[in-house]
Parts: C-alpha cells; sequence; structure tokens
C-alpha cells in the first residue's frame, strides 16, 4: 500500500473510532411516551411489511425498539402494526455511509479525544539457551 494511503487511511480510523457509536448518528428517540402523529392517507404496515421494508429483521427490529432507536408498534386487536410515517422518518433519520475522500466531519465539544497509540517494545534480545550452546561446541568439535 502506498505511503499516501497509509496516511488517509489512518486519519479515516481515527475519526471513525472518534465518531463511533455517538448520539448524533440516531437523531430521534422513539419511546413508548412519544405522541403518534398519524398523516393524512397513513396506512398501518404490519410485521412481514415493515420488515420487508425495512430490510431488517424481526429481531432486530425488536432489540431497536427496546433501545428506543425504532418506531414502537401499535397494537390493534392483537396485532403489531407501525405507521408508515413513522417507518419513513427513521429511513430518513438513519446516517449515510461515509466514504474514504468524504471530508472529515466538524468535531464537536462532546466528541471523546481520540485514542493514543501505544509505541511498540523493542524485542528482547536472544539469549543463548543449552541446545544453542550444544550445537556450538559440536561445530567447534567437527572444525578441529
Amino acid at each position: 500500500m502506498p505511503p499516501r494511503d497509509r496516511v488517509v487511511n489512518a486519519q479515516l480510523a481515527a475519526h471513525a473510532r472518534s465518531v463511533k457509536n455517538f448520539a448524533r448518528d440516531l437523531p430521534r428517540v422513539w419511546n413508548v411516551d412519544r405522541v403518534r402523529d398519524p398523516q393524512p392517507g397513513d396506512r398501518l404496515l404490519t410485521k412481514a411489511e415493515v420488515v420487508a421494508f425495512v430490510g431488517l429483521s424481526y429481531q432486530k427490529i425488536w432489540q431497536l425498539m427496546d433501545a428506543d432507536q425504532f418506531p414502537r408498534a401499535i397494537v390493534i386487536a392483537g396485532r403489531n402494526l407501525w405507521l408508515e410515517s413513522e417507518i419513513h422518518e427513521f429511513i430518513r433519520a438513519a446516517p449515510r455511509r461515509r466514504l474514504k475522500n468524504d471530508p472529515p466531519l466538524p468535531a464537536l465539544a462532546s466528541d471523546p479525544p481520540p485514542r493514543q497509540r501505544r509505541a511498540r517494545a523493542a524485542p528482547p534480545e536472544r539469549t543463548i539457551t543449552r541446545r544453542s550452546r550444544s550445537n556450538e561446541r559440536a561445530s567447534s568439535m567437527t572444525r578441529e
């Protein structure tokens, strides 16, 4: 890998570590107390439709709902249903994939400082073991 690419990769990795799991990636909080605001013509989506539309498994959707990162379902007649507008809003709020050549995000005051790499210790000096001494003796005997 050329040196320039190494520098770019190191900068990108440092930036990724500094913004990893940061709250600004998930601006919406979808908790139980949130007031529902259905839009005119809003449909109710079933579990199968939401799974197909979002592209996540139902287990992952359940984990996100539990963490207040996905819209909560409405229970009607024992079925879990979601408002279509809330699912669209969840998708709109999802962070975009960043690429290598993208400019770095501006650092916020609440961002943690970047982690410093520890310097590698020098390898220990090689010590002479019994086996190497016996090999030296054997080679000196054959030379005489």
